[in-house]
């Protein structure tokens, strides 16, 4: 449920004169932060609470392991999409920034 309610206030938040679009994002993020803290170990014991022993170790290898493809498949389509950054970073009032650190952090790597 926290999970939910952060996203759709990241999704609905918004700037105003009194607080910048990013503050907000940042609280937002925490927020969500904590509920997928919380859902990584609850992913665990309910997958090895309802598998049968038999399949149990690959049932808890399965679900560690997902989360580290995710992570790797997360990076894998970032860095490949960095040269259409400024397209939709110049579209709005939010401008990004950093965007020649990451172009740079992008050419170190290859």
């Amino acid at each position: 449920m926290i999970i939910v309610v952060a996203t759709f206030g990241q999704a609905l938040s918004g700037q105003a004169a009194a607080i910048h679009i990013i503050g907000v994002l940042v609280v937002w993020r925490f927020i969500m932060g904590v509920g997928i803290g919380g859902d990584y170990p609850l992913s665990a014991v309910i997958s090895s609470e309802f598998a049968s022993t038999k399949i149990r170790g690959r049932m808890m290898t399965a679900v560690f392991a997902s989360q580290g493809w995710g992570n790797f498949c997360q990076s894998f389509l970032f860095f490949p999409s960095m040269p259409f950054l400024p397209i939709f970073a110049s579209r709005g009032p939010c401008r990004l920034h950093h965007y020649r650190s990451l172009q740079e952090l992008y050419s170190q790597r290859n």
